[in-house]
This record gives structure tokens, sequence and C-alpha cells, in this order.
């Protein structure tokens, strides 16, 4: 890794730091999480999964190894791609798994190519509904979505509010459990609830 000067490092948002050091799991929950939540997903060999905001490829990688099955990632960083495609190629996992980068509100995928799309604390930080109708794009009829995402289980202090924002970027906006569910059905999609729910209180 080249070093960068202290003032350069400073000055990067969130996501280019995670995108320097090359963290793989910065979403809630941690990497402890992210297994738990594949593993009630039950995910099959013969899935073609789609992970949206991929960052450095830890999921998609630990899926493509643990399952065999196709996964495709995109990010928006390409800092973040390319730290996915040396993941993948220090991993050996060929063909199973890709990266590009790309953003979530123009795939650039046939409508109705994914059994499952991924999404770890990617949602939170964008417009909600729109996330989810480019998702329902481009999964199969009958596919699923599965987003790991901050929730609030009640209104924050205002205080706590722009900790939050001075920390992640003034776009973060996490929602209750009901939101979430709203956000997701007028996107059209059916809702089918919450998976390995972690309360932080």
């Amino acid at each position: 890794m080249q070093a960068k000067p202290v003032k350069e490092i400073e000055e990067m948002n969130y996501f280019e730091l995670i995108a320097f050091l090359g963290v793989g799991s910065s979403h809630p929950g941690g990497f402890i999480a992210t297994k738990q939540n594949l593993q009630l997903l039950d995910v099959k060999q013969t899935d073609y999964v789609l992970d949206v905001g991929c960052g450095t490829g830890l999921t998609a990688c630990f899926l493509a190894k643990a399952i065999g099955c196709k996964v495709i990632g995109i990010d928006i960083h390409p800092v973040m791609i390319e730290r996915a495609k040396e993941r993948a190629e220090k991993e050996r996992l060929g063909d199973l798994v890709q990266f590009q980068t790309a953003d979530i509100f123009a795939l650039p995928f046939p409508a109705n190519t994914f059994d499952l799309v991924l999404a770890e604390s990617l949602t939170v930080f964008l417009d909600k509904v729109k996330v989810y109708r480019h998702v329902y794009r481009v999964l199969k009829p009958g596919g699923r979505l599965a987003d790991l995402e901050m929730s609030i289980v009640k209104e924050l202090p205002s205080e706590v509010d722009q900790q939050l924002q001075a920390y992640y970027g003034p776009n973060v906006h996490p929602l209750s459990f009901e939101g979430w569910k709203k956000a997701i059905e007028q996107a059209g999609l059916e809702y089918t609830g919450i998976l390995n729910p972690q309360y932080v209180r």
C-alpha cells in the first residue's frame, strides 16, 4: 500500500478512508452479522448473486468460496473495486466472482438477471425507494433482496443525529423498521420481514 501524507488522509471522507484502509466489514454487526445473514438466506450454488455497494469484496468473495455460486460485486468507488479484485485474485476464485465499478442508479445489467441481490450499509446513505426500484428491475421473478442496514428503534436526540452525520456524512438517514418496510413496499417489492435483528441501546 502506498503511503499517503497525514493531511491527505485527514481530508478523506468515510468511504474514501474505508477504501484506503481496505476495510472489509464496516457495516452494522460486522462480518459476523454477514455470515449469520447468509446462513439464514440459504443461498444455493445455482443462485446468481449481485452484491451492490460491495466495498472491498469481503462478502462477495466469502459467498463465492463458501457456496460456490456466481457473484458480481459493484461499487461506485474505483478504489473499492481495485481492492475487491485483489482479494478475489488472492483467494483464487476465478470466474466465480467478478467486480466492476458501477452506480446503483444505473445498473449495467438486463432486467430479470439475478436470483439474489445483497446490500450492506448502502441504502441508508441513498434514496431508499429509488435504490429498491433499481434492484427490483434486475431481480428475476421470485428473486430476493437482502439489505443489512442501520435502523433506529426510537427518535434520535438532535446531538446524536449530528454526530452520526459528522461521522458518516450528511446523507445518512437510518429509518425505523416500519420506515424500511414502507420504502420496500413503495418500490414494488414484497416485504418478508427482518432476519437476525441486532439491537444497540
